[in-house]
Order: C-alpha cells, then sequence, then structure tokens
C-alpha cells in the first residue's frame, strides 16, 4: 500500500513559518466520527504499521525536495528552506493527519471487507509483507539506493523476465500506478489553491487543473518507475507463490476496499500539506519582493 508523493507539497519553500494552516477542503470535510469507525481506523493505523510508514514518508520529502535552483541560495537561506521543509513535513504533524484522515474515510467504507483485509495482514505471512514493505522504503533513502533499486527493475522488464511480469500483476492488480498518479495532480493542484490564496489572488482551479493535467505524462512514468524499483526491492525474498498471493489479493475486493480507504486518507494528507506548502510560499516570495 505504497503512496509516492515526495516531492509536490515542498516546491519552492526558502524560509520557515510557524502559522497553522488549514485548507477549505480540510475544513469543508470535518464531521462527526463515530467510536465504531475511530476504533476500525485505529486497526488499521495499528496493523499496517502506518506508524512506520508515515514516518519514512516524512524522510522521503526531505530527501526528495531540493529545489533546482538550490546552488543559486545563500547559506541562510537554504538553512530557512530545510527548517520549513520539516516544519510541513514533521512526522508527528504527518501522522496525526493520516489518523484523523482515516476516522473521517473509513466510515464510507464496507467494514466487513476491511476487517477481512486487516486479516491477510494478520497472518505471518502479511506481516512479513508489510516488514518487507517498510523495510525497502527506508532502504531507498540511502545516497544511490533508488536509482539502483530503479535501473535493476529496469533491467528484469527490458529482459521480460518471469519475477518482472509477477511484479507488473501486482502493480496492475491493484491500480497502483493510476491511484498514485491521481494522488500526484490532486496534490499539484492543492499546492497551486494554497499559493494563490497566500498570495491573495483570484483562483483559476481550470488553469490550475489544466496545469497540473499537463504534467500527468511525467508524472505517471515516474509513478510506474518507482513503484517497480520498490516492489522489485521489497519483494526478493519472496518466490513465486508468494507473490502470486500478493497479487490475488490486492485484486481482491478486500484489498481494494483497503486501498480505497487509504488512498483517501493519504490524499487528505498530502492535500493539506500541499495546500500549506504553497501558502507558505507565497507568502515567502511576497516578503522576498518587499
Amino acid at each position: 500500500m505504497f503512496r509516492l508523493i515526495r516531492t509536490a507539497p515542498l516546491v519552492a519553500l526558502l524560509v520557515a513559518f510557524s502559522v497553522p494552516v488549514s485548507s477549505p477542503a480540510q475544513e469543508a470535510g470535518a464531521h462527526v466520527v463515530s467510536p465504531a469507525d475511530q476504533t476500525l481506523a485505529h486497526e488499521i493505523y495499528r496493523v499496517l504499521h502506518l506508524d512506520e510508514v508515515v514516518g519514512v514518508m516524512a524522510e522521503e520529502a526531505i530527501a526528495g525536495a531540493a529545489p533546482e535552483d538550490s546552488n543559486q541560495m545563500s547559506a541562510e537561506e537554504q538553512r530557512a528552506w530545510l527548517e520549513t521543509l520539516r516544519r510541513v513535513n514533521a512526522p508527528d504533524k504527518m501522522r496525526r493527519l493520516m489518523q484523523e484522515r482515516l476516522a473521517e474515510t473509513v466510515g464510507q467504507a464496507d467494514p466487513a471487507l476491511i476487517r477481512r483485509a486487516l486479516l491477510f495482514y494478520s497472518t505471518p505471512f502479511g506481516k512479513r509483507v508489510i516488514g518487507l514493505e517498510i523495510s525497502a522504503r527506508s532502504a531507498m533513502l540511502a545516497p544511490g539506493a533508488e536509482e539502483a533499486a530503479r535501473e535493476a527493475a529496469r533491467q528484469a522488464t527490458l529482459a521480460d523476465t518471469p519475477r518482472a511480469a509477477k511484479i507488473q500483476t501486482i502493480i496492475s492488480s491493484g491500480g497502483l500506478v493510476d491511484r498514485n498518479v491521481v494522488s500526484s495532480l490532486n496534490s499539484v493542484i492543492a499546492t497551486h489553491r494554497g499559493f494563490t490564496d497566500g498570495a491573495g489572488e483570484g483562483r483559476e482551479d481550470d488553469a490550475a487543473t489544466a496545469d497540473a493535467w499537463a504534467q500527468e505524462g511525467e508524472i505517471r512514468a515516474d509513478v510506474a518507475d518507482w513503484l517497480t524499483g520498490l516492489l522489485f526491492l521489497a519483494y526478493g525474498p519472496l518466490d513465486d507463490a508468494e507473490l502470486a498471493q500478493i497479487a490475488s489479493f490486492v485484486g481482491s475486493p478486500e484489498g481494494r476496499e483497503l486501498m480505497d480507504v487509504l488512498d483517501k486518507a493519504y490524499d487528505g494528507m498530502f492535500e493539506q500539506m500541499s495546500y500549506e506548502a504553497g501558502f507558505l510560499a507565497a507568502g515567502q516570495i511576497a516578503g522576498a519582493e518587499l
């Protein structure tokens, strides 16, 4: 259950801010969560070890967000920029947002299917899969590790190896590329909305959407490349039968239902972060121009 978004919420942030920012989408979506939904959301968070997953995501956001023109920034600007990244992507903040969004979205799902999905991840094999996925994602933070994983997957895919076909079956069974592409596009749009609100400009949502979709091809290629590299690395110790078991689960009604809940929760978290980043970037640029 991976999410790719790492850099979209962090574009052009150069200085540190401490003002909390709430997006209109976040405020409009607030509602009372039932005790049953809260309990099920807690189970999802616990069984899938989302505390660890979100912690790795926070590290990815910092590691992958260097601006193209960072060599033109002063040392002071770079220090302030890094501090801003850490504030926007603070692990505890991301974990809180994830927990809140899970509780808000799980009520829209079929609880019986969600519990069946959690049973899969509660088995020894399911627990092993989670551990392998988290370890691989963390390992890819090391210098050069991500590109090495991507390249190994590219070569296997070009050679049309049986394992490459099985990894692609897992990706297609879960619709993993499409899910991540949609989230990335939503994040780009949220960043634009935050920036225009922060700059006091009128929103042009149609233009923001068009601009996001103009990047769709590039985003899709990167998502597919990253996911393939990650899963090759994560599932290296598994045999063919175990890979088939994963593909069967992610394509099942319960697997897709759980991913739908996670999608909505992750989207809510990333859209809030993206909106905040855009808002703060607008404030920084305005201050620099004074």
